[in-house]
């Protein structure tokens, strides 16, 4: 790991919010807050190095500095708002965005980058470490397919099969114009908070997981992620 680091390579400590009971506590209650899903990666890069080339995230970051200085270019958002099955694009995209800022980041600094900006980082003069915070959106479109879902199985019309090759699409539009009026939206907004909430990781599930962790030996398997 330390020879991969010399050789200019970034460490990355994903989720490290599982590790540090201060992390632990602080984006439990962000998570309170905000409803959504939040996590939390570290990124050590070695001085006068590039963790990841220009891309954009399909989810909220505040980057927090910890150690040493970093200078991001950010660049306008070539696709509006992405979702995360868009996030294969992000290399594309990025090579015609606009530079929009470049900022520099000591200890202490936050910069919030909104999902879809591109955006690249480089350690300067001395090793770097940030934590990047990313916040988990939800989309208008789940809460409609969580709505919609609900009521296409309220309905054996809606169960039928289809032959993709021999089906009508005015036909299919005709149905769809034919839904009721009823759509749910606030018990589907229900449906996604419950769910949340009991997905959610408690803090001191994570804490009592954390003690019964295994440490590093030996036969602990790692490897070099490309960029």
């Amino acid at each position: 790991v330390l020879d991969a680091f010399r050789r200019g390579y970034s460490l990355i400590f994903d989720q490290i919010d599982r590790h540090l009971p201060a992390l632990v506590d602080a984006l439990y209650a962000w998570e309170s807050e905000l409803g959504l899903q939040v996590r939390a990666n570290a990124f050590l890069t070695p001085r006068a190095s590039a963790g990841f080339h220009r891309h954009y995230d399909t989810h909220d970051v505040i980057v927090v500095q910890v150690h040493g200085r970093k200078t991001w270019d950010v660049c306008n958002s070539p696709l509006p708002l992405p979702h995360e099955e868009q996030q294969p694009q992000s290399s594309r995209g990025a090579r015609d965005a606009e530079l929009i800022a470049r900022i520099e980041m000591a200890p202490g600094d936050l910069l919030y980058l909104p999902r879809g900006f591109v955006h690249a980082a480089s350690a300067d003069d001395t090793d770097s470490l940030h934590i990047s915070v990313s916040i988990r959106n939800l989309a208008l479109r789940d809460v409609c397919h969580v709505a919609m879902r609900e009521l296409f199985e309220a309905y054996p019309l809606w169960r039928k099969g289809v032959i993709p090759g021999r089906a009508c699409p005015k036909s299919l539009q005709a149905l769809l114009w034919s839904l009721p009026d009823d759509v749910d939206l606030s018990a589907a907004l229900g449906q996604i908070r419950a769910l949340f909430i009991s997905n959610r990781r408690k803090p001191e599930n994570l804490l009592r997981r954390l003690q019964a962790d295994a440490e590093i030996t030996t036969d602990t398997r790692l490897r070099i992620k490309n960029a």
